[in-house]
């Protein structure tokens, strides 16, 4: 009776159930009793920049893995919530965290700071950071860090998973300059990932809903076009050009992508990705480029392509990517054990015989001084970690 009533033919009644439907899922089961807080991570302009966790109730067996879920909107809309993923990580024992970020929209909103690149990656840096630093007092596993996001919340996700140890984008947010930034698995759903090449990575079909191009586009808001009225479009027609300001606009668009920063990371974190490829908002083969660049460096990923999805995903994705985290966050190292390659929780030889192998393949994982070369000196810091052991 309420499929028959809820039709497109009856437009008032479709929408009412259509919200009802909605407020329905947002109720959270016996099963789902969760603990939500929120909190100032930090703050910029004299503004403070606010993330929501949420806990599921309830005794935990240790400190919770936590997923960072971070908001969609092109950069310049939207806000921190949970979306309806986060139900099953939540049956699953994660802690869930949703955080804010300053939007190309809010100039003026955040003092004299800026909103355009990189403010949005230093303030998710400031979130984990934070989360990092209070880990103790809110039972989480400092060392279990999952980043998701969705649309613009999937390339902050892809860009967290390839700029671990990334000086240039750490930025100064927040009072917790010493803690790290890392994460340790990253999902991206249909993020962009190379921010000068959306227009040409447009197919047709399906087309594109907006100009990437255009002075005003989102793309281009994300580089400062409100501030020095310059187009992705522009700068991609100008690269390679050593005059500025297209010299340093080319390094900013750099940094902004995940594309281009996996192929000069220090190491990538494992990652999934997952884009429709009837998407005209954020093209498919944006993707495409992120999966490319994470095979020609050899990093750990996962690549799901729904021929038939636009710019959403189905659930059955999201049911794939918990698979994907129950089979990789047991195997992560604990806190002040990077020696513990096989991620068996102690430091045996079979640790030494990985490292060996990782190095021999020419691995990045195994630069263990953090040179961004494999040398003799990484034998000598895999040693003193090893002899440090699990903290």
């Amino acid at each position: 009776m309420f499929r028959s009533l809820c039709t497109a033919a009856n437009r008032p009644l479709a929408m009412l159930c259509f919200a009802t439907l909605i407020a329905l899922a947002a109720l959270p089961t016996a099963a789902q009793a969760q603990t939500t807080e929120t909190f100032n991570f930090a703050e910029v302009g004299g503004r403070p920049l606010e993330l929501d966790l949420r806990t599921p109730d309830g005794p935990a067996a240790g400190p919770r893995p936590l997923v960072i879920s971070i908001h969609g909107g092109g950069w310049s809309s939207g806000r921190r919530s949970f979306p309806l993923f986060t139900r099953g990580l939540l049956e699953d024992g994660y802690a869930v965290a949703a955080i804010e970020y300053r939007l190309t929209s809010q100039a003026g909103q955040w003092g004299d700071e800026q909103v355009y690149w990189p403010a949005q990656i230093h303030d998710c840096k400031a979130a984990v950071r934070w989360l990092r630093a209070n880990a103790d007092a809110l039972g989480l596993d400092p060392c279990r860090f999952i980043v998701w996001g969705p649309s613009a919340g999937g390339h902050l996700a892809a860009v967290l998973g390839t700029s671990n140890g990334n000086a240039q984008l750490e930025g100064d947010v927040g009072e917790f300059d010493g803690v790290s930034s890392d994460v340790q698995l990253a999902v991206d759903y249909f993020g962009p990932t190379d921010i000068l090449f959306l227009k040409p990575d447009v197919t047709d079909p399906p087309g594109a809903r907006n100009d990437h191009d255009a002075v005003d586009s989102n793309p281009s808001r994300l580089l400062g076009s409100e501030v020095h009225g310059i187009s992705v479009g522009e700068i991609r027609d100008r690269l390679g050009d050593p005059s500025e300001p297209w010299a340093s606009l080319a390094a900013l668009a750099s940094s902004a992508s995940p594309a281009q920063l996996a192929l000069d990371a220090t190491s990538n974190v494992p990652m999934f990705i997952a884009h429709g490829q009837m998407d005209d908002i954020v093209p498919y083969r944006q993707s495409v480029r992120l999966h490319d660049a994470l095979t020609a460096v050899g990093a750990e990923h996962v690549f799901i392509t729904e021929p038939d999805a636009g710019h959403s995903m189905p659930l059955s994705v999201a049911v794939r990517v918990r698979a994907w985290l129950a089979d990789r966050v047991p195997a992560l190292s604990p806190c002040g054990c990077a020696a513990d390659l096989d991620g068996d929780g102690e430091l045996t030889v079979f640790d030494f015989l990985m490292f060996q192998n990782l190095f021999g393949v020419g691995d990045p994982i195994a630069d263990f001084d953090g040179d961004g070369a494999l040398t003799v000196f990484d034998f000598l810091a895999f040693q003193n970690a090893f002899d440090a052991g699990c903290a």
